[in-house]
């Protein structure tokens, strides 16, 4: 699984073993592609590397994932009160 995956990662990561860190993480988003942590993983392995444009295209697409949770949440919580009003509003049937 992704969240198995993920946790070798870490352990690689953990023992400087970068690229095979890298590999790693890169399967999980294959499997998970909003797997916030491995975004999140990569980006350190890129800044680790030096290499600047990686590091933040991987914050870009971590910032994008956390917008779009963020969105959703609203989303739901505004779904969420519309249906409270409309059953509010709607006659009972006995």
């Amino acid at each position: 699984s992704a969240d198995v995956l993920y946790n070798h990662g870490n352990v690689l990561m953990h023992r400087a073993a970068d690229a095979e860190a890298r590999a790693v993480y890169r399967r999980v988003l294959r499997l998970s592609r909003d797997h916030a942590g491995s975004y999140n993983n990569l980006g350190t392995l890129a800044q680790r590397a030096g290499d600047q444009v990686a590091t933040k295209a991987l914050a870009k697409a971590r910032a994008r994932l956390d917008y779009g949770r963020s969105r959703q949440k609203e989303l739901e919580k505004e779904r969420d009160s519309l249906t409270r009003q409309l059953n509010q509003n709607l006659p009972q049937v006995s």
